[in-house]
């Protein structure tokens, strides 16, 4: 099994959010072979990618311990490593059957599209948990300033966690144990920290 480290989100390497990437001619391998070549990569998420008859490509995501139904870096960097390998063109786009559902995704210009699910609103964080999450990051409590950090589906339950600036977004300390903990509570994925641009 030849499996890639791929950076997505950047063209800088070792930079961006890094992903294993295999990629199989015939049938992918049992979930266990996956589990464990996850676990040696070591990376959050390795995607197993199958090209299948009809153009689309079956996709499986393994973290070290389990499978997950979608992982939005994973599914870049293997975008990626498929038009280097040229499995797919430019300008072309293609469907990826993943565990979340099918998924559209456009390769141009030299970057990775996903057309992902709008998403829904699960729940906003109580004022403890949304204090909580700041200090495990060791921001400021004023730190989201107006809004409030909401957990949101678009494909994986995952935290959203607005920030006023881009100094608070740059600032970040994390605890990733406590957020690892606070995740598995609360029945979400992760966090994505975000803040406006300027």
């Amino acid at each position: 099994m030849e499996i890639y480290t791929v950076d997505a989100f950047t063209d800088v390497p070792f930079g961006g959010n890094p992903a294993g990437v295999a990629v199989f001619g015939r049938e992918l391998p049992g979930d266990a072979e996956m589990r464990q070549a996850a676990a040696r990569m070591g990376y959050s998420e390795t995607a197993f990618v199958l090209p299948l008859a009809d153009g689309s490509f079956r996709i499986r995501y393994f973290t070290p311990v389990e499978e997950v139904p979608l992982c939005g870096h994973a599914t870049v960097g293997a975008f990626s490593l498929l038009r280097e390998k040229g499995l797919v063109r430019e300008g072309k786009s293609y469907l990826a059957r993943v565990g979340a559902g099918d998924i559209g995704v456009t390769v141009a210009d030299g970057l990775v599209w996903l057309d992902m699910a709008r998403p829904k609103e699960l729940f906003a964080l109580d004022p403890a948990d949304a204090g909580t999450l700041l200090s495990m990051f060791a921001l400021p409590g004023d730190a989201c300033g107006a809004f409030l950090p909401a957990a949101v589906d678009a494909g994986l339950p995952d935290i959203m966690l607005p920030l006023k600036d881009r100094a608070l977004l740059a600032a970040m300390n994390p605890d990733f144990d406590a957020l690892s903990r606070l995740s598995e509570r609360l029945g979400v994925t992760g966090v994505h920290a975000y803040a406006p641009p300027g």
